[in-house]
């Protein structure tokens, strides 16, 4: 092997192995560049729409439920305050039959006197009065018109339909603060159920964000890398291009001077074969070594 062709293999073999390890780094830098674009679009992104939409129903929820406990506390307060009014009223009227009751009794032992009359009426106008608001008010005021003070069958009926409306109080009474202790019963479950579904989602809040916060890292991160072994791969395509390039030049310079080797040789080897083929004497022939 003349020197020439060795020269050529030893470039040809350096030439081979850079090439290859110049395609080498373009195979990695599209591998992680590949990998990457798969982590944001198929992990990253939807992972960060999806937190995003997370935190935004939360938040959300947070409101709806504020605004529903207010909403209840309200009506909680509305109710609260109609109950108390209606057992204030009934208890009321409850007094105010029993003291009429009381001086029906007396009107009914006895011949009744101017006092003991007037004492009544009074009365009566302060059970009509009581009365005026429920169920009650225009049968025991038509009732009060009708008293007949000198009559006592009409007295004892008039004691019995107080009776009957106050044993209608009572219970009307024992009915509503039942469902004072039913309402708010029900109203503290609420509330209770409601602030745990607010703490809940304010702490998924925290977490989401943070979690949010972390996913939007990582994808600053992964765009930076990306971003990089994209320059990378530029650089590196730029080196084979260049390598493959300066190979060609000295593949044409090794080419040139096989070339220019063989015509020399082939010159060479025409000379012989036209000096092999001609006579010579021996005279001539001792001459020409003399």
């Amino acid at each position: 092997m003349d020197i020439n062709t060795q020269d050529y293999n030893v470039q040809l073999a350096e030439h081979n192995e850079w090439e290859a390890a110049i395609r080498e780094r373009i195979a990695s830098a599209q591998s992680d560049i590949a990998t990457a674009t798969s982590s944001l679009e198929n992990v990253l992104y939807p992972l960060k729409a999806s937190l995003e939409a997370q935190i935004a129903r939360d938040e959300q929820l947070v409101v709806d439920t504020l605004a529903d406990m207010d909403r209840a506390t309200t009506e909680r307060a509305a109710s609260h305050a109609e109950n108390v009014a209606y057992i204030e009223e009934a208890n009321m009227a409850i007094d105010a039959i029993d003291e009429c009751v009381e001086l029906l009794a007396g009107l009914d032992s006895g011949a009744a006197s101017l006092v003991q009359v007037t004492k009544v009426q009074r009365s009566f106008k302060k059970v009509s009065e009581a009365l005026k608001n429920t169920k009650y008010g225009s049968m025991i005021k038509a009732l009060l018109k009708l008293a007949d003070f000198a009559n006592s069958e009409m007295l004892g009926r008039l004691r019995e339909k107080f009776a009957a409306v106050r044993a209608e109080m009572l219970q009307g009474i024992a009915d509503t603060q039942a469902a004072e202790a039913d309402q708010l019963s029900a109203y503290s479950n609420f509330m209770a159920v409601s602030q745990q579904t607010v703490d809940d989602a304010r702490q998924r809040i925290v977490d989401n964000r943070a979690a949010l916060a972390q996913c939007v890292q990582d994808i600053a991160d992964t765009e930076a890398f990306r971003e990089q072994r994209q320059a990378d791969l530029a650089v590196a395509e730029e080196d084979l291009a260049t390598e493959l390039a300066r190979w060609d030049a000295v593949q044409a310079t090794f080419d040139q001077l096989f070339a220019e080797l063989q015509n020399e040789a082939d010159a060479i080897s025409e000379v012989i074969d036209v000096v092999s083929q001609v006579s010579v004497s021996e005279e001539t022939f001792e001459r020409l070594n003399q």
